[in-house]
C-alpha cells in the first residue's frame, strides 16, 4: 500500500509538473503570438519610413539638381553682367573720346570763327577811314 501511495505521489507530482509545463508552454505561446504582431507592425513601419526617405531622397535630388542649375544661370548671368559692364565702360570711353574731339573741333570753329570776324571787322574799319 505505502509503495502505491508513494507512485500515486510520484505520479500526482509528475501530472503537476506537466500542468505547469502546459501553462508555460500556453503562457510562451502568447509571448510569441504577441511578438510576432508586434514585429509585424514594426515591419509595417519599417517599409513606411523606407518609403517616406526613398521619398525625401527623391525631393532632395530633385533639389539638389534644380539648385545647380540655379547657380548655372548665376554664373552665366555674372559672367554676362561682366562682359556687358566691360563693352559699355568701352563705349563711355569712346564716346568720351569723341566728344573731347569734337569739343576740340567746335573750338577750333569758334576761334576760326571769331578771326574771321576780327577780320571782317578790321576790314570794315578799314574801308570806313578810307
Amino acid at each position: 500500500v505505502e509503495s502505491l501511495e508513494q507512485r500515486l505521489r510520484a505520479a500526482k507530482g509528475s501530472l503537476d509538473q506537466q500542468e505547469q509545463l502546459r501553462i508555460q508552454v500556453s503562457t510562451l505561446q502568447s509571448e510569441l503570438e504577441a511578438a510576432s504582431l508586434v514585429e509585424q507592425k514594426l515591419r509595417t513601419e519599417l517599409q513606411a519610413a523606407r518609403a517616406q526617405a526613398n521619398q525625401a531622397s527623391a525631393k532632395v535630388s530633385t533639389a539638389d539638381s534644380h539648385l545647380q542649375g540655379m547657380r548655372d544661370t548665376i554664373d552665366q548671368l555674372t559672367s554676362s553682367k561682366v562682359k556687358l559692364q566691360s563693352e559699355l565702360l568701352d563705349q563711355l570711353a569712346s564716346m568720351k573720346r569723341k566728344l573731347a574731339e569734337v569739343e576740340d573741333h567746335n573750338q577750333q570753329l569758334r576761334s576760326s570763327a571769331a578771326a574771321a570776324a576780327h577780320q571782317d571787322t578790321y576790314r570794315n574799319l578799314s574801308h570806313s577811314i578810307t
